[in-house]
């Protein structure tokens, strides 16, 4: 912890939590101790931008002292106390609370500080105890932290094959190989249909029945397939094959009609 050093502007801080509630006793209590400075928020606690807080933190610099007249109205609640504290603590500034007769100048005060700093480290070791335990017990359950798994060539190609090969799901085929659905994505973007309209070109089209149905070239391997055609791109079937030509294809097709 820095010592303060003597003399240096006393800043003031004061707060309520609605715009129709007065400052004016809080504001007087900080003048009567002769701040050089006073700021002021008319907000709730709970509220991460305090405009006037920051605005006297941003004044303040070593061997200066931040006066307030209660810690409630400083911190909105313990953790962001604490870290108010370390930080004026860090940059050698004082800390006054008139309710509390916290004065950092002080031997009590001192000891405030560094209860502060014992408490937030505490708690920073707590939570990091609590997060190598569940790292420990999803890994003997199976499950890995962290990021999550990349997708390398063999995968996808793996990937790639069951998109147009197969009518699994993409969140089924997603936890199949341990990555999320949205990797798929960014690795196919816009998914099954696109992939099949981009990999697959058109050789014959024509219905029997209700029923419509293609000869398709696989622009990867060559090959030949047939499929069933929905209404939509959705709705396409995986392609049927491989065939070495495309009326082998067709003649496979037709045998099973």
């Amino acid at each position: 912890m820095q010592e303060c050093a003597a003399g240096g502007k006393i800043v003031g801080y004061a707060r309520v939590s609605k715009a129709d509630q007065s400052l004016a006793q809080q504001v007087a209590q900080l003048r009567a101790l002769g701040c050089d400075e006073i700021y002021t928020d008319q907000l709730s606690g709970k509220n991460a931008r305090r405009e006037g807080l920051q605005s006297a933190l941003d004044t303040l610099t070593a061997g200066d002292q931040l006066v307030v007249p209660a810690f409630d109205r400083l911190g909105r609640n313990q953790r962001d106390l604490l870290n108010i504290a370390q930080e004026l603590d860090e940059k050698g500034i004082a800390l006054r609370s008139l309710r509390e007769d916290i004065d950092t100048r002080t031997p009590l005060g001192r000891m405030f500080y560094s209860v502060c700093a014992m408490f937030a480290q505490f708690e920073r070791d707590v939570i990091s105890d609590r997060t190598k335990a569940g790292l420990a017990a999803a890994k003997a359950a199976g499950r890995r932290g962290g990021r999550p798994k990349a997708m390398d060539a063999d995968m996808r190609n793996a990937i790639e094959q069951k998109l147009v090969g197969t009518c699994l799901s993409i969140a089924k085929i997603a936890k199949e190989h341990g990555v999320s659905s949205s990797t798929i994505y960014n690795a196919f973007p816009g998914g099954r249909a696109a992939l099949i309209a981009k990999r697959f070109k058109v050789v014959s089209d024509f219905s029997v029945g209700l029923d419509r149905f293609q000869v398709v070239e696989d622009r990867t391997s060559g090959d030949f397939y047939w499929r069933m055609i929905g209404d939509t791109p959705n709705q396409v079937r995986a392609p049927y094959g491989p065939f070495p030509t495309a009326d082998d294809a067709a003649t496979a097709l037709r045998q099973l009609l």
